[in-house]
């Protein structure tokens, strides 16, 4: 996880496109994750696309117990479009380019979460 902060929360927040090739490459990554859905049925895309997040908890060795949440909007954040605009990438000594929000996008998305009472608060499963 790439945090500012000093507290690791094992969690890790992903926002995708709802399109059908993304819906097969992100099923395809929760199983290679070995990840639980803790609520909702993963394949309910509408519920994403309503602005809800679908949580999953990894089982995969290399990522015991990470929490993923899963969406395609973030409240109080501009679409999909605007966030993918705006992205950072970071490239590790391994030459992985990792995609992450814009740091906008970011504190947008926390104080959000703060208001509606979800930072750090969403003790599923």
């Amino acid at each position: 996880m790439f945090c500012g902060g000093t507290e690791f929360i094992r969690d890790c927040d992903i926002v995708v496109l709802a399109d059908k090739g993304n819906r097969t490459r992100l099923e395809s990554a929760l199983d290679d994750l070995q990840a639980q859905c803790l609520a909702v049925s993963p394949a309910d895309w509408e519920f994403l696309n309503r602005g809800h997040a679908i949580y999953f908890r990894c089982l995969h060795p290399d990522a015991l117990n990470m929490r993923l949440d899963i969406m395609t909007k973030m409240h109080g954040c501009d679409d999909f479009k605007e966030l993918w605009e705006r992205r950072t990438t970071l490239e590790d000594e391994s030459r992985f380019v990792y995609v992450l929000h814009g740091i906008e996008n970011l504190v947008k998305a926390k104080k959000q979460a703060a208001r509606r009472g979800l930072a750090h608060d969403l003790s599923v499963g």
